[in-house]
């Protein structure tokens, strides 16, 4: 009797066992996210196209799941990320930069096989990196003076505009690209346009004065 009772002490310790095991393959997708599985091994080895959806999936040993978030994703680019780039004439602009942007549901998996990245290396790298050529690309041809002045609301709107065309068809659906505070300048660039401002504005001021006294 004895030997039958630690028999099946066995047996079930043994299936408890299986059973904690089993129950820790389930992976569980949270609201606002969609998951990617890998497979390690075998001929299907690589991301399935086959997006995760909300709630507990069984994961095989040998398959990783990848979170992704679909709710809109915003991150900032300042002090040591910040962008320097340069203007028309040559000269060197720096600006904080900020994104808001969301992943295109059923494009994540591609998007992961191209990548091979979680969100926050496709935030800090990818995106990063086509808007920088955005700027650098819509700076270059920019004079200073219109940076500096009235045309610098017009060229952050172009970077947006490049920016959301070059990644719609990844699956990265740029919502806002704004800048943080304003522009900065060398304090030479600074001083020569406001001397020029300044200039102009006194121009004007004599001619309004020699019209009125015609």
């Amino acid at each position: 009797m004895e030997r039958y009772i630690r028999k099946n002490i066995k047996w079930l310790s043994l299936v408890f066992v299986l059973v904690v095991l089993w129950m820790a393959c389930f992976k569980l997708i949270s609201p606002g996210y969609v998951g990617i599985k890998i497979n390690l091994i075998g001929e299907s080895k690589g991301a399935s196209e086959k997006e995760l959806k909300v709630g507990a999936h069984w994961i095989a040993p040998w398959q990783s799941v990848y979170k992704f978030p679909i709710f809109e994703q915003n991150h900032i680019w300042e002090k040591s990320k910040s962008f320097t780039f340069q203007s028309g004439e040559g000269l060197n602009v720096n600006a904080d930069i900020g994104v808001s942007y969301h992943l295109q549901e059923g494009k994540i998996s591609k998007l992961f096989c191209k990548y091979r990245r979680g969100i926050h290396e496709i935030t800090d790298i990818f995106i990063r990196n086509y808007t920088r050529d955005a700027i650098n690309q819509i700076a270059s041809r920019m004079k200073i003076e219109d940076l500096y002045g009235s045309e610098k609301a017009t060229f952050i709107e172009n970077v947006q505009k490049k920016v959301k065309s070059d990644l719609v068809n990844e699956g990265i659906v740029i919502d806002r690209i704004y800048l943080i505070g304003t522009l900065h300048f060398p304090s030479l660039v600074v001083s020569a346009l406001n001397a020029k401002i300044e200039a102009t504005q006194i121009a004007q001021k004599r001619e309004n004065e020699l019209r009125e006294a015609s």
